[in-house]
């Protein structure tokens, strides 16, 4: 059942990762000039990290029986737990900082740190995605 989840958010992880993909290749002057693109982007970065945060917290209480107060926690938690590894948590522990500007303070974020945080994003999605298969498809 936790699998199924798990899976389920992968695949929306992945359309994530195609929709930032075809974000990243346009110039970012174009970028820049285009609130709707850059309001896309935005959100399709949250999406993201919702979705990393949400596997994480079900990871935890499904599987560890752990709750986390924050989306900071859930990823050290995951690192306590040796889902991720402790340097990739400390890596990644800023994006639930972007999340929580890009929402609660969001007349903060600009077009062109959002144009240069999308090849790190889209990194670590990644590796996050290559993580949680890699966990629910131990013995």
């Amino acid at each position: 059942m936790g699998e199924k989840i798990i899976e389920s958010k992968l695949a929306k992880l992945e359309e994530v990762l195609v929709t930032l993909k075809e974000f990243e290749e346009i110039p970012m002057e174009e970028f820049i000039a285009d609130r709707k693109i850059f309001y896309g982007a935005t959100y399709t970065l949250i999406m993201g990290i919702e979705i990393i945060c949400d596997i994480g917290n079900h990871v935890l209480s499904y599987y560890f029986g752990r709750k986390a107060e924050t989306y900071k926690d859930i990823i050290k938690l995951l690192a306590e737990v040796e889902v991720i590894p402790s340097s990739f948590a400390k890596e990644t522990t800023k994006m639930t900082k972007f999340r929580n500007l890009a929402i609660h303070v969001y007349e903060i974020i600009k077009p062109r740190k959002v144009y240069s945080y999308m090849p790190q994003a889209i990194s670590q999605f990644q590796i996050y995605s290559r993580y949680f298969l890699k966990f629910i498809q131990k013995p």
